[in-house]
């Protein structure tokens, strides 16, 4: 059954999947460091059976716990970071208590515990730690075809956490480890560190409360109390136990590195372990503020007894008069400081030893004021000559305090020389001048092979919780170069890849699925993008004549849907290759999104299947989106991307639309090169790359331009093999396409056949068969006088065709403004021409079926 203690009590108990447990074990308290004092209640460590019990919670919760969504998991850690704070003075009261550390710095410490449980809440709902990738299948690639591929990360499993002595907040029970553990979808077996057993009470209660008010699987979290060397190791040795973070010490790291190693299924180990930090001190920064530096240093140095991981334990600098003011004034700086608890009666021990060991190899410069508290550390400055500290292994070695060591170089060949010799770090800090870059550029290549993270004109002490952070390095400072334990990054840890080739559309996890229903960044044959993928396979090709029909309406101006579906019928019946509804022939800059969705819905509705129904979308990138939305939710198998609305753009802001509009949509997109929006070769080819964009259709009848497009385009599509389709889509297509044909330009759109489709047809058939004689038979009769005709009045394009409907016996109704109707003159002139056209393509029937 579940804890009914108050909840901010401290009981001296174990968590094990929500249950307050009793250990059985050795019994240990906190201890106040400022005055030695026994802290109430004892914590009783656990055993082999709470490890046992805690590790089979964590098994049996993986898979409901992995199946949760990131928003869920948001929420979770949403609410853990709540409860934490709710705690208020009292958790407050109880770190200063156990750890004799200065409530300002507690209360900060709550703040970023709280603050990095809610930043990997944004992580989750960012859903880029999915690292989605898709490869889409090339069936018709050479020599071989390539498979859908397709890949995300999934979380590793239960995972280990070890408290830290120092952090009793930020890397304890609910520190970054559990945090982005807990993130990456794996439960959490905490084991708390002696040294604060009330605060890691209060803080797992938090996270128990939170397991079960947001509903998560009770086995996502358990706190366990034990030694190291026993009860640590059992749960390391697990095998329900697949990933451990640790920090800690050396010699505590490693043997659970060589305990995990030594599994039967070995399981990976991220310890944060041992760093001095050191820090190089240009010359000519020296020169111009060695006094400063000092100073400054020692505020670093001093700042929480020194017991942080990124303390600067080490000084790097030629000698001379900088380092000489340098060192006059971190001394000063140092014999004025006053002592303060260190976290732990141990620590303090082990400083004291640190401090001894150094001071019999090195130069004692300064000691900070003694105090008769118990569990103080005096700070310490010592230096040494480069070459005496390259031979001494004590001079290397951790002093986990307020101690530092300044290493005299005669040169700066022999920094670099020294700072080659450096185990790994944590950190390495340069302070420098503008007149110090060249040097500092012939360290930093020097640097990045033994840090982490380089600073330069700061102190390491402090490390910001963010997305770019690392907090890691070369072994010793951890056991895994690869990884931060701070920062968004720390998520990569508890996750591994997996790649799903083929795999069926409908077994597909969200993070890769058709359509990106989580509206992901996803890298889709290796372009990061949002699109809205879909397999190219799946794309509906055209051919043939496609057919563009007009929008009736009433006399009222209303859309008159039954006409429409009379029209689109007529058509389809005809035998086009497409259907491309509410396009400019269907007057789409005159359409509300309402009428849009209706008239898209009915066409696709007469059409059921037969040949591809690709719809119109454009204007405002926003109205484009809501369009391309509507037209997928009412069928339709396409978008044409029509211009935007009167603005004239550079290149990239038309790439920029495209992109936004294409990202939105899983629908095939056909761009349209006309008007405003032009696109020249590089545009094209970024374009004709993004995983949606299937086509291209020009409306502007530079052909020079044009053929240097498709051009362009099929070479960079080539590696990849994905299909592509040019269209002509010039008024009156007809008229133009023998010249389109030669640059590789097939398809067209055809406003002739919304009305007349047996000459649309028929001049397709010509042109295809090679037919030159009726081919210009009917431009001479029927195309060009139809274009003379269309060229006397703005608009005409498609007042004509509409009249032309109405013509043929569908009573299309009005245009609507800013269109204006035909002329009584010119529909006679309409009737006279169609005929002529009609007449020409009789006679040639008539002369083939002589034949």
């Amino acid at each position: 059954m579940t804890a009914t203690v108050n909840r901010t009590d401290v009981t001296g108990q174990m968590i094990i999947a929500g249950n307050p447990v009793q250990g059985s074990g050795t019994t240990i308290h906190g201890i106040d460091p400022a005055t030695g004092h026994q802290l109430e209640p004892g914590f009783a460590h656990g055993d082999d059976r709470d490890v046992d019990a805690a590790c089979a919670a964590a098994a049996e919760a993986f898979a409901p716990y992995r199946a949760t969504t990131s928003e869920e998991r948001a929420r979770f850690l949403e609410t853990i970071a709540d409860n934490i704070e709710a705690l208020g003075e009292t958790l407050i009261a109880r770190v200063c208590a156990e750890s004799g550390l200065p409530q300002g710095r507690v209360t900060g410490e709550v703040g970023r515990t709280s603050g990095q449980l809610r930043l990997f809440a944004g992580v989750l709902r960012d859903g880029g730690w999915n690292g989605a990738r898709i490869d889409p299948a090339l069936p018709d690639r050479t020599p071989l075809p390539r498979a859908d591929i397709r890949q995300r990360k999934v979380p590793l499993g239960p995972v280990a956490v070890f408290g830290a002595s120092n952090f009793p907040l930020a890397f304890s029970v609910a520190g970054g480890d559990t945090a982005s553990a807990l993130a990456a979808g794996c439960p959490v077996v905490v084991k708390a560190h002696d040294a604060h057993p009330g605060t890691s009470e209060l803080v797992g209660r938090a996270i128990a409360d939170a397991v079960a008010s947001t509903g998560m699987p009770a086995g996502t979290f358990s706190l366990l109390f034990g030694s190291g060397r026993g009860l640590g190791t059992a749960l390391v040795t697990d095998p329900r136990i697949k990933a451990v973070g640790f920090t800690g010490s050396r010699s505590g790291g490693t043997a659970l590195v060589a305990a995990a190693a030594g599994r039967p299924e070995p399981i990976p180990v991220y310890a944060e372990m041992s760093s001095i930090n050191p820090v190089f001190l240009l010359e000519n920064a020296l020169t111009t503020r060695g006094a400063e530096l000092g100073r400054a240093f020692v505020g670093s140095l001093t700042l929480g007894s020194g017991q942080f991981c990124t303390n600067p334990g080490l000084v790097i600098a030629v000698d001379g008069p900088g380092l000489t003011s340098f060192v006059e004034s971190a001394r000063a700086a140092v014999a004025e400081s006053t002592p303060t608890p260190m976290l732990t009666p141990n620590i303090a021990g082990c400083y004291a030893d640190g401090v001894t060991a150094l001071s019999g190899a090195a130069t004692v410069e300064a000691r900070g004021t003694e105090s008769d508290a118990p569990n103080t550390g005096r700070a310490a400055l010592f230096s040494a000559a480069a070459d005496t500290f390259l031979g001494s292994e004590v001079l290397q070695q951790e002093v986990f305090g307020s101690s530092s060591l300044i290493v005299r170089c005669r040169d700066a060949e022999q920094v670099r020389a020294v700072a080659a010799k450096l185990e790994g770090q944590l950190t390495a800090t340069v302070h420098v001048d503008d007149a110090d870059l060249d040097e500092a550029g012939r360290l930093l290549p020097v640097l990045e092979l033994k840090a982490g993270r380089i600073l330069f004109n700061g102190w390491p002490t402090g490390v910001e919780v963010g997305h770019a952070m690392v907090h890691g390095g070369p072994h010793p400072a951890t056991s895994d170069s690869r990884t931060t334990s701070v920062g968004s990054l720390a998520i990569e840890r508890f996750l591994r890849p997996v790649a799903y080739q083929d795999v069926p559309s409908s077994l597909l996890p969200a993070a890769i699925a058709d359509g990106n229903p989580d509206q992901l960044w996803r890298r889709i044959d290796g372009r990061l993008t949002q699109d809205c993928f879909s397999l190219v396979k799946e794309f509906p090709m055209l051919d043939g004549v496609l057919f563009f029909p007009v929008t009736p309406f009433t006399a009222s101006g209303d859309v008159d849907y039954d006409r429409l579906a009379e029209h689109v019928a007529k058509g389809v019946d005809a035998g086009p290759g497409g259907v491309f509804i509410a396009c400019g022939t269907g007057e789409f800059h005159a359409l509300g999104l309402e009428e849009f969705g209706r008239i898209v819905a009915k066409a696709t509705e007469v059409v059921a299947g037969r040949v591809p129904v690709f719809a119109g979308a454009g204007g405002s990138v926003q109205q484009a989106k809501e369009f391309a939305a509507s037209a997928k939710a009412n069928g339709a198998d396409g978008i044409l991307l029509l211009p935007p609305y009167l603005v004239t753009m550079p290149q990239a802001g038309l790439v920029e639309y495209t992109r936004a509009v294409a990202e939105t949509t899983d629908l095939p997109l056909v761009v349209y090169n006309r008007g405003n929006a032009r696109f020249d070769e590089p545009a094209a080819v970024e374009v004709a790359q993004f995983p949606t964009v299937v086509g291209f259709k020009d409306g502007t009848g530079d052909l020079d331009k044009v053929g240097r497009i498709v051009r362009a385009v099929k070479d960079a599509l080539a590696p990849s093999g994905k299909q592509f389709l040019f269209f002509n889509g010039m008024p009156t297509a007809e008229v133009t396409q023998q010249a389109y044909r030669a640059i590789g330009v097939t398809l067209y759109s055809s406003a002739t056949f919304a009305f007349a489709p047996e000459l649309a047809l028929g001049f397709y058939d010509a042109l295809e068969s090679g037919n030159q004689e009726l081919t210009d038979a009917l431009l001479r009769d029927f195309f060009h006088p139809l274009v003379r005709l269309r060229d006397q009045v703005p608009g005409y394009a498609v007042s004509l065709i509409k009249s032309g409907v109405a013509m043929e016996g569908i009573d299309a109704g009005p245009v609507r403004p800013p269109l204006v109707p035909t002329s009584d003159v010119h529909l006679r002139e309409l009737i006279r021409i169609t005929a002529a056209g009609r007449a020409v393509l009789a006679d040639a029937l008539a002369v083939q079926a002589a034949v």
